[in-house]
């Protein structure tokens, strides 16, 4: 093998482990993305039924305590328990 040879052979190594850390780093970014956005989406959900005061207790809960969580989770401001 000539001193050519094995030049192009590392500098083609090398292109090919730049390309690899690239694809590894932009499949991190998507895997990241598609959680994070995952859990963003779950946030606006769960933001979107504490607004809507779309809940439900355990049945296991007196009614004083149901009574008490929904007013404290009342939507409107002016009702609200604090």
């Amino acid at each position: 093998m000539s001193r050519g040879d094995s030049h192009l052979m590392f500098v083609m190594l090398f292109l090919y482990c730049l390309l690899a850390h690239h694809i590894y780093v932009l499949f991190m970014n998507m895997v990241i993305y598609v959680i994070i956005s995952q859990i963003i989406e779950l946030c606006l959900f769960l933001n979107l039924q504490m607004f809507k005061a779309d809940i439900t207790c355990p049945s296991f809960f007196s009614p004083s305590v149901k009574s008490l969580i929904e007013r404290i989770l009342d939507p409107n401001p002016a009702t609200v328990s604090t």
